[in-house]
């Protein structure tokens, strides 16, 4: 899951086959986790704080999390390995090897990651944006995209695109980015970064798990 809705997974929520404690009785720590790796194949760092089971609870909450690199909020590489012996039942009964058919779930929402701007006639103003989400997505429902799915592209200079006679690339769940052409509205010349944004497009991306986007940068 992702709690800053930067790209990166700083929450992660590990669900037992019943209710655990960790070997020790103690509240669990980092190490009872072995390695937890990222999506994008970074090792997590477990700064943070664990939610304790206790043995009347099969999940743990991890929260605080970092290491990722890049953003990717699909499942991608994320696994967990090494926690031999680390977790008991009920009955005293240490996890040989619990982590051998662990299923991944996508919780985590697709987030905007990059905005590429691009000036197609040379004439200092933009008007084509690549838009790069965290993950595959598609609209909320599933259809092409359309303008009011983009919220507001605010351009170099300051001044709202103009998405009414743009075209849209369709990812279909397929892909994690967007070409938008045909866009208008700068007023200034401007084909540095300068003010580009977007905003407003909570809830209108999904992923393949269906979990709805909630903010954009």
């Amino acid at each position: 899951m992702i709690q800053t809705f930067n790209g990166l997974i700083d929450k992660i929520i590990v669900t037992f086959s019943e209710n655990v404690d960790t070997d020790d009785g103690s509240a669990p720590v980092a190490g009872d986790f072995g390695t937890i790796v990222l999506p994008d194949g970074q090792n997590a760092t477990l700064g943070g704080a664990f939610t304790d089971p206790a043995g009347s609870s099969s999940t743990v909450t991890i929260t605080g999390i970092t290491g990722q690199l890049t953003d990717n909020t699909a499942v991608g590489a994320t696994a967990v390995d090494g926690i031999t012996n680390q977790w008991k039942d009920g009955a005293a009964n240490a996890t040989s090897n619990p982590d051998e058919f662990e299923t991944i779930t996508d919780a985590a929402a697709p987030q905007v990651s990059d905005l590429a701007i691009y000036d197609t006639d040379f004439n200092g103003l933009i008007d084509k944006i690549i838009v790069t989400f965290s993950e595959n997505v598609d609209t909320d429902d599933g259809s092409a995209p359309v303008a009011g799915d983009f919220g507001t592209i605010v351009l170099p200079d300051g001044q709202t695109a103009n998405l009414t006679g743009a075209s849209f690339t369709d990812p279909a769940g397929s892909s994690s980015t967007v070409t938008i052409t045909g866009i208008t509205g700068q007023l200034t010349d401007n084909t540095a970064v300068g003010a580009t944004a977007v905003d407003g497009i909570t809830n209108q991306w999904t992923d393949g798990a269906a979990t709805a986007n909630f903010q954009s940068r």
